[in-house]
């Protein structure tokens, strides 16, 4: 008899055990199946999906592309904001001593996402300046930068450390293109 057994069943198939079938009439198997026929129907629509959007080929039409820095959050793409800092034309003249040190480094061109607060940038800043000057830097102590946005240039806005980009850019900037920021500094 055990001769029987191991000839009607290959060494393969006893080898990987199978779960038992189930005597329940729940139809939980019919659930497993139907769950894993979603799940493949699924990823065959992201594979599908994926090779509908590809951004890394141009051929001429950007209309995927959104020129005012909102990306599509049904996408799932990263927001970007681009952002020029300029030194502030009344305040930072060239007498201030870390514009004769910054001479022309002073004009800063950036690209980063839409939820980076100000307080992000002011960091930002000390630490590129920080990095560029090395021992330029006033003995008395680390930089406290002021961030400014300006609609019309005579009136400039002091921005709120919590802003972040994304707001600055709805409800203060409202160009399309990259956002004009000015900074001041003090010792500390």
């Amino acid at each position: 008899m055990n001769a029987d057994r191991q000839s009607s069943n290959p060494p393969s198939i006893r080898s990987t055990p199978s779960p038992a079938p189930s005597n329940n009439s729940s139809g939980t198997g019919k659930i497993k199946s139907a769950r894993s026929a979603m799940s493949r129907e699924r990823s065959e629509e992201s594979e599908s999906n994926s090779e509908e959007i590809d951004y890394s080929r141009t051929d001429g039409n950007d209309s995927n592309v959104d020129t005012e820095g909102k990306g599509n959050s049904e996408l799932g793409l990263n927001d970007e904001i681009e952002l020029v800092f300029k030194p502030h034309p009344t305040e930072m003249t060239s007498d201030n001593p870390l514009m004769r040190a910054l001479k022309e480094n002073c004009v800063r061109y950036l690209k980063t996402t839409a939820n980076a607060t100000v307080d992000h940038l002011v960091k930002y800043l000390a630490m590129r300046l920080t990095l560029d000057l090395g021992t330029e830097l006033p003995e008395d102590g680390l930089l406290n930068f002021c961030i400014y946005n300006s609609q019309s240039p005579p009136q400039f806005l002091v921005l709120n450390g919590n802003y972040t980009l994304q707001q600055v850019n709805e409800k203060i900037w409202r160009a399309n293109k990259p956002i004009e920021m000015f900074y001041t500094w003090k010792k500390s």
